[in-house]
């Protein structure tokens, strides 16, 4: 009887190990970088208004499960502006984001792990007080509207819920404002358990 149970067991587990290496699979070969770059290059456009790049994309199965994790390389954002110490506002040659997919299909991310490396950063304020950091755009409510009619996926929240992790290579601030500037080389931030929503 023992010896029944023992294989009934292990036939059981072997089909679930099957099975997760199946679906793991498919989720590879459907989900490959050259697949996955120009989604989410496509995505970030709505988001982003200043000329950016991500070279590559990669799915981290791995590290993040059950939940799916995302792993860019080379994300620049570059925004010229008269005065900056740089054209590039940050510069990202790892980035890794661990996300719920159940809540990502119902339009609500959910940030499970976010961590970045080796970021350089160029923060400048004008003596007129624009910035070359503000790049980023959230939908209206009336674009809210028209997007529900156009697409059956709409983004309804964000939050960041576990750990967030930011290695820095070099920061550079500089607020002409205020005749302020700062530079910061080497430096590590890590928040844990935190809880933020958004959107």
């Amino acid at each position: 009887m023992k010896t029944t149970l023992k294989i009934i067991g292990w036939t059981l587990l072997s089909l679930v190990f099957i099975v997760i290496l199946a679906v793991g699979m498919a989720m590879y070969v459907v989900f490959t970088p050259k697949r996955l770059t120009p989604i989410v290059d496509r995505v970030a456009g709505f988001f982003v208004t200043c000329p950016y790049q991500i070279d590559k994309i990669d799915l981290t199965l791995s590290k993040d499960f059950p939940n799916l994790g995302l792993q860019l390389e080379g994300v620049y954002l570059i925004n010229p502006t008269e005065g900056a110490p740089s054209d590039t506002v940050v510069a990202i040659p790892t980035l890794q984001v661990g996300v719920d997919v159940k809540k990502a299909l119902n339009g609500d991310i959910y940030i499970q792990r976010f961590s970045m490396k080796d970021v350089e950063a160029n923060i400048f304020i004008a003596a007129d007080g624009s910035t070359n950091f503000d790049i980023l755009r959230l939908p209206s409510s009336t674009e809210e509207e028209q997007d529900t009619t156009s697409a059956s996926w709409q983004l309804r929240s964000i939050a960041v819920a576990s750990d967030i992790e930011l290695q820095t290579k070099r920061v550079q601030f500089v607020d002409e404002r205020d005749s302020l500037s700062a530079r910061f080389n080497r430096m590590d931030i890590v928040l844990q358990d935190i809880a933020y929503d958004s959107i």
